[in-house]
């Protein structure tokens, strides 16, 4: 799912019926809160912004591709300690 379901407000209801499935939150705007992860989300995968000004350029350029974006931005993934 993405973290357009926090800003709707479906993000619960979706959780309720995912509750037995492998939950990824995923995108740029995902929070990277730990606490995210007892609600039963098991993964974040977001975007950390390094350099904005830069970063906005590159995607004004349509440049948003992994190898384009380093110095910009880093991905980032965080999980439940559990599954590590």
């Amino acid at each position: 799912m993405t973290a357009t379901t926090i800003i709707n407000k479906s993000v619960n209801r979706l959780l309720e019926l995912a509750k037995n499935a492998f939950v990824i939150m995923v995108g740029p705007s995902t929070p990277m809160i730990e606490e995210l992860l007892d609600f039963g989300i098991d993964v974040l995968a977001g975007l950390k912004v390094i350099n904005p000004y830069s970063l906005m350029k590159k995607i004004s350029q349509g440049m948003v591709n992994e190898e384009r974006l380093k110095g910009d931005a880093s991905f980032v993934i965080m999980t439940k300690k559990e599954i590590i």
